[in-house]
């Protein structure tokens, strides 16, 4: 007789013996008694492939291996059963009855902008490989999770809260979120000027809001070196000499939270002379406005040549006068001599009305 074996590839039994008994001289093939169990296939003898029946016992070896199993297919859609786009199926391979584990985070994958649709899991998350292919299709919710803030500007001085530059939020679902399930991070300094940035999240969403502080600021912007006047000539009446650039201005800054009048004065903090030292009399630069009596600008009186008024719109304000307006130069006759002379005039910026 010949008894053939059937083993796995790692000399395990699969199968019963088979004992073939034939006439005397009977050459029997092993291939004849292929005998595969589920889930394997032939793979190929061990040793003699034949055997020839005579008076002792012969034996043959068969070997198998295992199948491959149907691939698993991990695949991912919207709720509207679309393929979600930028992502992936992804494939699980394995031998025939082995086990195959697609509820891991690796197959349970994050997606931007989406969620796990948990109420509506595939059953055959786990299982075994057979002949057949499988899919195991995760159904994704869009994450409608959303956090909305502003940017908002505050002046030194003034308070502060977290909440005040809150607008809105939601859950994945679409659901409102209280303000006191917001996350907040950072904090400002109302005593500083400077940008803060505090970040306000919730379920790992953050929008980021910047709060400026700024110092309350009332100041000159911007004034000219030089104040010029138009040349004339030594006259036998009095004069009135208008500025050389009839769009002379200054330009003041004014900031604050709590707008309030403010007015400019000027003073003649060093009086006219030339070169040689010859001067002019205190009563030579005018301020001159209408409906107001004239006044003489001099280092003895400060008069006020300009009234601002704050509003909310304008930060920056023009400080000029029409042309027969504003700074003039007044000369009588007999009171210069031919020259050029210069003066030095303070400015004054004032947080108080006349």
């Amino acid at each position: 007789d010949v008894i053939i074996h059937h083993i796995d590839s790692s000399g395990n039994p699969l199968n019963e013996d088979t004992v073939v008994y034939e006439k005397f001289g009977t050459t029997i093939e092993a291939t004849k008694y292929i005998n595969a169990k589920e889930g394997y296939k032939f793979d190929h003898v061990e040793g003699e492939t034949s055997a020839t029946i005579d008076s002792d016992t012969k034996e043959l070896t068969l070997v198998y291996k295992k199948k491959a199993g149907g691939n698993v297919t991990v695949r991912y859609i919207d709720e509207n059963g679309n393929a979600i786009a930028g992502v992936s199926d992804q494939i699980i391979k394995g031998e025939w009855g082995d086990s195959y584990d697609a509820a891991t985070p690796e197959y349970q994958i994050s997606i931007p902008g989406y969620y796990l649709d948990e109420e509506k899991l595939p059953q055959n998350m786990t299982g075994k490989f057979d002949d057949s292919p499988k899919e195991v299709i995760y159904i994704y919710k869009k994450d409608k999770t959303v956090v909305n803030v502003h940017d908002s500007t505050l002046y030194v001085g003034n308070e502060w809260k977290a909440e005040e530059n809150f607008d809105s939020a939601l859950d994945k679902d679409g659901n409102a979120v209280d303000f006191k399930d917001i996350k907040v991070t950072g904090d400002v300094n109302t005593n500083e000027p400077g940008k803060y940035d505090v970040s306000y999240s919730y379920e790992g969403v953050q929008s980021k809001a910047t709060i400026t502080v700024k110092d309350n600021v009332l100041r000159f912007s911007s004034v000219p070196s030089e104040l010029s006047f138009n040349e004339s000539k030594i006259s036998t009446h009095t004069e009135t000499i208008l500025r050389k650039d009839p769009n002379w201005k200054i330009i003041v800054e004014e900031d604050r939270f709590k707008k309030s009048n403010w007015r400019v004065t000027a003073r003649l903090s060093e009086g006219f002379k030339d070169s040689s030292g010859n001067t002019l009399p205190d009563d030579i630069l005018l301020f001159r406005k209408e409906n107001q009596s004239d006044q003489w600008i001099n280092s003895e009186t400060e008069v006020n040549v300009f009234d601002g008024e704050s509003n909310d719109k304008e930060t920056l304000y023009d400080i000029s006068w029409n042309q027969n307006e504003g700074p003039l130069l007044q000369v009588a006759p007999g009171t210069v001599k031919v020259g050029k002379y210069t003066a030095d005039i303070t400015w004054n910026l004032i947080d108080a009305p006349v």
